[in-house]
């Protein structure tokens, strides 16, 4: 943990504290402890937790991590970095009324075995900050055992980033601690970044609901991974040269582009006035990416709602694909039917190199015929 070796304490239910900037949270910020509470009831899915310690009692297999809060109700309070989860199934265990009426019927009464099993506390390890707690958070929930969504684990990673840049790193030096800390590239970092920021400006102007991405409607990974591509990047002023830690910015969409990343995000996620296109990312996103490689191709998309006459417009139709794939055929009987005196004139190193060209073209042939293969003909 960032090199600081916790200290381990017990420490009592009551003084301890759920999160609340927590990226289970989403953007919903909880105000108080009781509504952080009730949204861990609702979505954390505690039902296990409690028969759990109900049944064997509280159990100190992994330790929660705290740091000291700034509650001056208590010199020794803290909040719970790594842990809510299960310090909201112990609050609600004890205290089932601090949920709304309907949340608070789940919750099974506590056992005699629960409550004797917390005579004295809980065992927790106690660091100064987050930033201490980061790469163990980073990598149980980002890349390990207990994943959160994506777009959790985005808020998580730019909650590092902003504390990093607070503390007067340079952006590239936050990165690279960030990649340490989640075991992920710089580069998947930039886009994944740089999408959430597009996300958090959506939501200030109106363009996405909050609630749908609580919910799970909205697939986050549909936008990052659009960040990639030039085409993209361009339509939303983003500019073609590859992402930057510079590029990671509050508010990257500039004026002038709002309305097409209004357009953006419609063809993505869908909203009232512009038709999700979208339906399979495998291959829908790679057409979405080339329409926005031609002016005319994204205007007939605007004013359709129709990928395919978008495609089409590109010059990607259906026809001019099989033609290339018959040129190809025939280019390859001929090279076939070289074969044999160009074979005898070659030098070893060219027949290797001839070789591995032609593994490559094979492999690309066999993806596309499996791609193409009938699955209920059978």
């Amino acid at each position: 943990m960032a090199g600081v070796k916790p200290q381990r304490e017990a420490v009592e239910i009551k003084d301890l504290e759920l999160d609340k900037e927590n990226p289970r949270f989403g953007w919903f910020l909880a105000s108080s402890d009781d509504e952080a509470l009730g949204i861990l009831a609702e979505r954390a899915n505690l039902k296990e937790l409690w028969e759990s310690i109900n049944s064997q009692g509280w159990q100190d297999f992994e330790p929660v991590i705290v740091m000291p809060s700034n509650d001056c109700r208590s010199e020794k309070r803290y909040i719970v970095i790594e842990g809510n989860r299960r310090l909201a199934a112990l609050q609600t265990l004890y205290e089932p009324l601090r949920l709304p009426d309907r949340l608070a019927k789940r919750v099974p009464p506590m056992s005699e075995v629960a409550r004797q099993s917390l005579v004295g506390g809980i065992g927790v390890a106690v660091v100064p900050d987050r930033r201490a707690a980061e790469a163990f958070i980073g990598f149980k929930h980002v890349n390990g055992p207990a994943s959160w969504t994506s777009i959790a684990k985005a808020k998580f990673a730019a909650d590092m980033f902003a504390r990093g840049i607070a503390d007067g790193t340079e952006a590239a030096d936050v990165l690279k601690d960030i990649e340490r800390a989640l075991g992920d590239t710089t580069t998947s970092l930039l886009r994944m970044l740089v999408a959430f920021k597009i996300v958090e400006q959506s939501f200030k102007i109106g363009i996405l609901d909050k609630d749908a991405v609580e919910k799970g409607a909205i697939d986050f990974s549909h936008l990052y991974t659009m960040m990639p591509n030039p085409a993209a990047r361009k339509f939303l002023g983003l500019g073609q040269d590859a992402l930057r830690p510079k590029s990671i910015k509050d508010n990257p969409i500039k004026r002038q582009y709002i309305s097409n990343l209004s357009y953006l995000v419609g063809w993505l996620f869908g909203s009232e006035e512009i038709p999700k296109v979208i339906k399979a990312q495998g291959s829908d996103r790679p057409d979405l990416q080339r329409v926005l490689a031609h002016d005319s191709a994204i205007e007939v998309l605007k004013e359709t709602g129709n990928l395919d006459a978008a495609v089409a417009k590109a010059g990607l139709d259906l026809d001019k694909w099989r033609s290339r794939l018959i040129r190809a055929e025939r280019e390859a009987k001929s090279l076939m039917s070289d074969l044999t005196d160009i074979r005898i004139r070659m030098e070893r190193r060219q027949k290797a190199s001839a070789r591995k060209t032609s593994l490559i073209c094979r492999e690309a042939y066999e993806i596309i015929s499996a791609s193409l293969q009938d699955r209920n003909a059978d």
